[in-house]
């Protein structure tokens, strides 16, 4: 799976993006067509930081997730809760699409 982390107004520490590209790597985990994950780290407000993940799927459209906390992990943590329960969720339909048919 290919991820990419990239920063606007902001410069985070590597390992801020490192962690970032680690919590990106587990939406394989919930979505196996999962291969791309973009992580997008702002910080619109001095002490506010803002984290956007988007997961991309062939011939799926894309599902994307953002969180926004004073602590780097902690945005990174939320932004990836909220995209696994995307996937999951997401997935879930899907099959049950399939096993209806």
């Amino acid at each position: 799976m290919f991820v990419t982390v990239s920063a606007r107004h902001c410069d985070p520490s590597d390992g801020v993006r490192a962690y970032a590209r680690s919590k990106a790597n587990r939406a394989a985990v919930f979505s196996p067509r999962t291969n791309r994950v973009e992580a997008l780290l702002t910080a619109p407000c001095p002490r506010t930081q803002a984290v956007t993940f988007v997961a991309h799927r062939p011939g799926l459209p894309p599902v994307a997730a953002s969180a926004r906390d004073a602590d780097w992990n902690a945005a990174i943590d939320l932004a990836q809760d909220k995209l696994a329960r995307r996937l999951r969720r997401d997935r879930g339909k899907r099959l049950d699409l399939a096993r209806a048919a």
